[in-house]
């Protein structure tokens, strides 16, 4: 669909800051394409692109579905501090994008594309980002608890010191992923695909990965991983040196771990169909719950 598109930028006074308010007349087939930047603006199907800034706007519940926001290496389109909450990015595409201290509480990402953005001191609550594609990002001290990003495919990406308690990675692909001092308490991870990913010095206590796949090497060093659930999962390319284990019972049922060295009261009593068996090589007894100690072979 083809836009023809001019900007008129003037100043805005709010709450005591000042910030860009650009109003873009895009003209559609219907002839009514005005998008206009404040809260509940409907932007969807534009192109922004380098030289844009976006910072301290209030753009809460504004629709950009489908829209692209495309900055360059040298020059990112910028959203710094900015009110985005309950916003609709669902399909949207960010390429060299800002988003410093911005506020993503609620907003809609589904299947949206990120390459190369800085999600640095975000509030993202309860953000859905199911079906994403996301490549290259960096979040740093983010506040991402409760958010959604089931079936997300996410390669190069880097959450450090970040808040991801009880979000969702349902049936997500992650390779070459970053898990660094992060919280992802009860993390939901089940039937993921998991690949050169790191969850170094993380704390997974009561995450869920039953069923997940880790199909090429994957680190658990120095992670707390209390009443982690790894029932059906492939845990035979995993590195699980120096991990501080717990685990209930019927936890490992199915699992396949990793050569080495295991000094530990046994595995727990699966309770599962005849035709499978416990964690391999892991004796059953009947303890509620046991701790690891992993050595190397």
């Amino acid at each position: 669909m083809n836009y023809k598109i001019s900007t008129l930028a003037f100043t805005l006074i709010l709450g005591g800051s000042a910030w860009a308010q650009r109003v873009r007349h895009a003209q559609g087939p219907d002839g009514n394409g005005n998008c206009v930047l404040t809260a509940r603006a409907k932007c969807n199907n534009q192109k922004f692109t380098s030289g844009e800034r976006f910072d301290r706007a209030h753009l809460k519940g504004a629709q950009f579905k489908s829209t692209q926001f495309i900055g360059t290496e040298k020059d990112f389109i910028r959203m710094h501090s900015s009110d985005l909450r309950n916003a609709k990015f669902a399909g949207a595409r960010f390429a060299y994008v800002d988003m410093t201290a911005s506020d993503l509480g609620g907003a809609d990402f589904a299947t949206a594309q990120f390459d190369r953005v800085r999600l640095n001191n975000i509030r993202s609550r309860a953000a859905n980002f199911a079906g994403a594609k996301i490549e290259n990002t960096l979040v740093t001290q983010g506040q991402m608890k409760d958010s959604k990003f089931e079936s997300v495919t996410a390669r190069r990406v880097k959450f450090s010191k970040t808040d991801l308690f009880d979000v969702d990675f349902k049936n997500a692909n992650l390779d070459w992923v970053e898990f660094v001092n992060s919280s992802l308490e009860q993390a939901d991870f089940q039937e993921a695909i998991i690949q050169n990913t790191s969850f170094e010095k993380s704390d997974l206590d009561g995450a869920d990965f039953s069923n997940a796949k880790f199909i090429a090497k994957t680190s658990f060093r120095d992670a707390s991983l209390e009443r982690v659930n790894f029932r059906g999962a492939d845990l035979s390319q995993a590195e699980l040196n120096s991990a501080s284990i717990r685990l209930l019972e019927g936890h490992l049922c199915g699992t396949k771990m990793p050569g080495g060295q295991y000094r530990s009261g046994g595995a727990a009593d699966c309770n599962i169909p005849d035709g499978e068996g416990p964690a391999e090589g892991l004796p059953n007894n009947s303890e509620s719950e046991r701790n690891w100690s992993i050595g190397p072979n």
